[in-house]
């Protein structure tokens, strides 16, 4: 699919009303299914007793550990096995090359767990790069991501293969740009180091994760950081309206977010007035709760169940993500018709507190309303004790902080965990190391 044809069929939604774009949606649905149980053997075996009929609720649902244990029977193309891939990855040192001659390969973070290979076929990658043209970039210079004409910057995890870096890698060997032109900075430096190199680079763009760029926008707040890009670019991770607020308050540039993630592609993308609007056209979002039952709109879910319907390499549908999100159809402001998603976080499990699992989804959906917190971790430092570090953007910080660990005690006493203490800290958040994105429950070392 060239870039001709995929720009039209992602401008073909703005002609079209909210039903009109779900009709699209299921016929392309129907498209996908149809190939993806006639090419993959994992499939096959899942639809063998789907009627011809059916709805999206009739798909089997499917999740990491279940495409994982069947992977080589996953994909659609026999020339595809991960061992080839494992191959292609160790030995491929030029990030444009293809696999096979036309796949693009990536691998999932790894933050909660282990990593996961992705192939993306040709269909994938042209519908989604004209999604980013046209939706995200839509109302800014696009000079801004020729690091030929601009300087960018890039703070991320800067280890393997994944999407973030991946994307930088084919950007720069693209462009030809040299380090003076484009500079990738990991997270896991000191932010004194990556501060001091910011200062010296000047970008004119400034790509990363929120939660780290709200951390170097509260250091410009503060006069640590003097820089002045033209524009701030995240994704991959949970921007909340405080991350938003900051970024926009130290920086005064537009502030682009985008939800996205290896296995779905490009979920929703940010308008001008920071919410993110939902890719429905080409992303399917099922909201559910831990029983993968939907929840209504406007409530927040335990998890998603996402179905990309450009990939048909190796096929995601109804595809389990532990992510917490609202959707609504609230109008906007922006004029965006397509509905409005807010990523909460990411669910962060159990874990063993005084002697009993904690379901900690509880306390990350409390958080949601601390307006004031950029970033927080709970770190359990015993059987019994949970240490509250937060990165602040307001003063009286030891206060707002005895206040969440007051909130955070009461609640979890109410719900039979009598014992638990819950501490303030000014200790730094622990940084991972496996993914790079802040995990708001790391765990317990020893």
């Amino acid at each position: 699919m060239d870039t001709t044809k995929a720009k039209e069929y992602v401008c073909q939604s703005d002609s079209l009303t909210l039903d009109e774009i779900k009709e699209l949606q299921e016929k392309r649905l129907k498209v996908l299914v149809g190939y993806a149980r006639s090419h993959s053997k994992t499939f096959a075996d899942l639809y063998a007793g789907l009627k011809d009929s059916y709805r999206l609720e009739d798909l089997p649902i499917t999740d990491k550990p279940l495409l994982m244990s069947r992977v080589d029977d996953w994909f659609t193309d026999p020339e595809v096995t991960s061992a080839g891939i494992d191959k292609f990855l160790k030995e491929n040192t030029d990030p444009s090359r293809k696999y096979c001659g036309k796949y693009s390969v990536l691998t999932t973070s790894g933050t909660s767990g282990q990593p996961m290979q992705m192939v993306r076929d040709e269909s994938h990658d042209s519908i989604h790069g004209e999604l980013m043209a046209q939706r995200l970039l839509k109302g800014i210079d696009p000079q801004l991501l020729n690091p030929l004409k601009h300087k960018i910057a890039a703070v991320i995890f800067t280890i393997g293969n994944g999407s973030s870096y991946s994307s930088f890698k084919k950007m720069v060997k693209a462009s030809g740009a040299s380090e003076s032109q484009a500079i990738a900075l990991s997270i896991l430096d000191p932010i004194s180091s990556i501060i001091s190199r910011l200062n010296d680079f000047q970008p004119d763009t400034l790509t990363g994760y929120p939660s780290v760029l709200a951390d170097l926008a509260y250091k410009q707040l503060c006069g640590e950081m003097d820089i002045h890009p033209r524009v701030i670019a995240c994704s991959a991770e949970t921007m909340t309206r405080e991350h938003y607020r900051v970024m926009r308050e130290a920086f005064g540039c537009p502030v682009l977010n985008n939800y996205c993630s290896t296995e779905g592609g490009e979920i929703a993308m940010s308008c001008s007035e920071g919410h993110l609007h939902l890719n429905m056209d080409w992303i399917i979002v099922e909201p559910v709760d831990e029983n993968n039952q939907p929840v209504g709109e406007g409530e927040l879910s335990s998890g998603v169940l996402i179905t990309d319907l450009s990939n048909f390499i190796q096929p995601i549908i109804r595809y389990r993500v532990d992510d917490n999100v609202r959707i609504s159809h609230s109008e906007c402001p922006c004029g965006n018709k397509l509905p409005i998603i807010e990523i909460i976080g990411r669910k962060g499990g159990n874990i063993n507190l005084c002697g009993k699992p904690l379901n900690t989804f509880h306390i990350s959906a409390m958080m949601i309303d601390e307006n004031d917190v950029l970033n927080y971790q709970f770190v359990q430092t015993d059987a019994n004790t949970l240490e509250l570090r937060a990165t602040l953007a307001n003063s009286g910080q030891n206060t707002i902080r005895e206040r969440i660990c007051q909130r955070v005690s009461s609640f979890l006493a109410q719900n039979g965990f009598p014992e638990a203490r819950i501490i303030a800290s000014d200790l730094p958040l622990i940084k991972n190391s496996r993914g790079g994105k802040n995990r708001h429950f790391p765990p317990m070392e020893g």
